[in-house]
């Protein structure tokens, strides 16, 4: 029985330096390195989300309330007061190449393209229809929208302090208001305390045209939008903080909506995305077309999801809110909406309009050389020479608009957060520690992902010693070639594997203390939202963990696979060759 045994181990160490072996031993390498690299992105990327999760949330809390709005048609709000969020117009790409008659260069004429200059259009004379620049997008209705933020957030992390909350009836401190409905506390009605010094915060407000119901008894001179352009409305647009059921925002109202306070303002083309792309700003510059004159704006991509809890309270169509600050840019001083078109050559209002004779517009954008003219039929450089640069904004208005898309004006209010729950501080003593867990699986992924790429490297290396013999570009031939790929193989990643295991244990370790407070502790504390994004944290901090639990799994796997042969080299590595004077597969 033992001679069998042992000749079962003398022909399994045979295979063992065959090259089939060392081939299904080098792919079964690089099928772990991919796993391995695979598993250690998504445990990042799901701690990644978790962390921003978290971090909006106390931030949100972390936020004073809006107490008070103000308008303004001034360039930037008052000292003190808070711009309304803007929005980023990222402006208009160079286009077209207009070339004059006669255009030269290296003995070749050249002529006008809807593409860009090349250098020999360039050196021919030809110009470039140049770029317009980015805008903030700042007003609403032709205002400025101003807020002021003089009360205390639900939690403040720098002083550790958590804003008093009404557990008895119409009951404060000493020092501080009540905000609330009459006989309500946070529980029933979302009452807390405010400091008498700084009053209670607006719970809503809207945007109301005189036409509106509750506009009545509204005070006509309360800073209005006045909606300029001519519109179809032409009408006072007054935006109105309710502090009350019935009641509109004046120095003297102290109620308080049966509400939490509002905290978060923004204007975008759609409510800010719990997941998925800001909605706030253009994408990117708008683009002309490369066969025609039209142009292309470039609005943010939908959400994966909007947040529900942002209240939309006007909304602008792309082309008005566009309209407005277009007009506003100096090279359209002197222009109204309604004379507007005139200057565009693209407009059949402008269609003959030339920016060289006329005194408004803003000046030509492009000026060809003296002396140098356009040809007659050349209809991409007779426009361009003509196209004033406030025409320019028109036709980014008129040609680059979507019908469909509409600028949202929105607030969201403090997130809720129930009396029995763990404290707010409970929930911000989180954020460190999952923010270095965070860095740490940031840490462990590129080590991972480094370390992986060169096992693999090194394997495929050993697959082609194996298959085609000699490797270009590696040190020796044949054999020393072979043995220099498996010292390599062998000692020197092993230092790169074993260096993973430091931020991968920390993970571990680090990841199952935080998790089981998400998992266990937060259940109904938050409303739908925030308790989802609780409830994420609690399921992927525990499937991080098993994710990790999952990459050590492998990258043992990779590690005990060459000692183990190595082990197994040394205990019956004699006995493999007695008896046998053939040589092994691999050394043939």
């Amino acid at each position: 029985m033992a001679k069998e045994e042992e000749g079962a181990l003398a022909k399994l160490m045979k295979f063992a330096k065959t090259k089939e072996f060392v081939i299904f031993k080098c792919v079964v390498t690089i099928v772990l390195s991919i796993v391995s690299i695979v598993l250690a992105s998504e445990a990042f990327n799901a701690l990644d989300a978790v962390v921003g999760d978290i971090t909006g949330i106390l931030d949100n809390w972390g936020t004073p309330p809006v107490t008070e709005f103000t308008l303004t048609n001034a360039t930037a709000c008052p000292s003190g007061w808070e711009q309304y969020p803007d929005v980023k117009w990222r402006g208009l790409e160079a286009g077209a190449c207009a070339c004059p008659s006669g255009a030269t260069s290296g003995g070749q004429t050249w002529t006008s393209s809807y593409t860009s200059c090349n250098s020999n259009q360039t050196s021919a004379g030809c110009q470039q229809d140049p770029a317009l620049s980015s805008i903030n997008m700042k007003y609403w209705r032709n205002r400025l929208i101003c807020l002021r933020r003089e009360s205390e957030a639900a939690y403040n992390r720098d002083d550790d302090y958590i804003r008093p909350r009404v557990s008895e009836p119409d009951s404060c401190p000493s020092g501080y208001v009540f905000c609330g409905g009459p006989g309500t506390t946070y529980a029933n009605g979302f009452a807390h305390c405010a400091r008498t010094d700084l009053g209670c915060p607006l719970t809503s407000y809207d945007i109301l045209k005189p036409s509106d119901a509750a506009y009545s008894g509204f005070p006509s001179n309360y800073g209005g939008f006045f909606d300029g352009y001519g519109s179809t409305d032409n009408s006072e647009y007054d935006m109105l903080g309710r502090v009350g059921t019935d009641s509109y925002v004046e120095s003297s109202v102290t109620r308080f909506d049966e509400a939490l306070p509002v905290v978060d303002v923004a204007i975008g083309f759609a409510p800010p995305c719990i997941t998925g792309p800001n909605q706030e700003n253009y994408d990117s510059a708008t683009s002309w077309s490369s066969s025609n004159n039209d142009v292309t704006n470039d609005p943010p991509s939908s959400c994966n999801e909007a947040d529900p809890r942002y209240v939309e309270i006007d909304s602008l169509s792309e082309a008005e809110f566009m309209r407005e600050h277009f007009l506003r840019e100096s090279a359209c001083a002197g222009i109204s909406a309604n004379n507007w078109a005139n200057y565009d050559v693209y407009s059949s209002a402008g269609s003959s309009f030339d920016c060289r004779s006329a005194s408004l517009g803003g000046g030509c954008l492009v000026s060809l050389s003296s002396g140098r003219s356009c040809t007659s039929t050349d209809s991409i450089c007779t426009t361009r020479v003509r196209q004033s640069r406030c025409g320019q904004y028109h036709h980014v208005y008129d040609s680059g608009t979507d019908a469909s898309e509409r600028l949202k004006l929105t607030y969201r209010r403090q997130l809720l957060w129930q009396d029995d729950c763990p404290s707010y501080r409970d929930v911000a003593d989180k954020e460190d520690p999952l923010t270095d867990l965070r860095d740490a699986q940031g840490a462990l992924f590129t080590i991972n992902t480094i370390t992986n790429v060169i096992v693999m490297i090194v394997a495929c290396l050993v697959i082609y010693n194996q298959v085609m013999g000699d490797v270009p570009c590696v040190p020796y031939e044949g054999e020393k070639e072979k043995k220099f790929i498996e010292d390599v193989q062998g000692r020197f990643l092993l230092v790169f594997k074993l260096i993973k295991f430091i931020p991968l244990i920390i993970a571990i370790v680090a990841v199952g203390k935080i998790a089981r407070f998400f998992a266990n502790k937060v259940e109904g504390c938050g409303d739908q939202w925030t308790q989802d994004a609780m409830d994420y944290l609690g399921r992927e901090l525990p499937a991080v963990e098993q994710t990790n639990i999952q990459i050590l799994i492998v990258d043992l796997l990779q590690l005990m696979l060459p000692l183990i042969l190595i082990i197994f080299k040394k205990l019956f590595g004699k006995k493999e060759g007695e008896g046998d004077e053939k040589k092994p597969a691999d050394e043939v």
